[in-house]
């Protein structure tokens, strides 16, 4: 049986199910980053804000083993860590947005 992913109406994602493999606990910390990331509080936040916020979930998430060896790089304003599958991750903290809301393309 497939663990299944819950979303708690505080943004908590769960896993459940008999499964708690390393894939399964990837995904449910790459939903828990997705929901930090696209939420309007931390988007809008300035940087010392995001930076806090970003280090909360990645410390939570560590702690219960969904990732590891997390690094903060100052020069590059990403926290980097790799998932409990082994696949890399990383939180860009520095919005590269135009005032447009665009990405640049250079």
């Amino acid at each position: 049986m497939i663990a299944a992913l819950t979303v708690a109406l505080t943004g908590v994602v769960t896993v459940s199910g008999p499964k708690n493999n390393a894939r399964d606990r990837t995904e449910a910390a790459n939903a828990r980053i997705r929901i930090l990331v696209n939420d309007e509080t931390y988007s809008s936040a300035a940087y010392d804000t995001r930076l806090k916020m970003a280090l909360e979930l990645t410390g939570e998430l560590e702690a219960e083993e969904m990732i590891r060896n997390v690094f903060y790089d100052e020069h590059s304003k990403m926290i980097t860590f790799e998932f409990a599958d082994g696949t890399l991750g990383g939180i860009m903290l520095k919005d590269l947005r135009t005032p447009d809301g665009f990405m640049p393309m250079n």
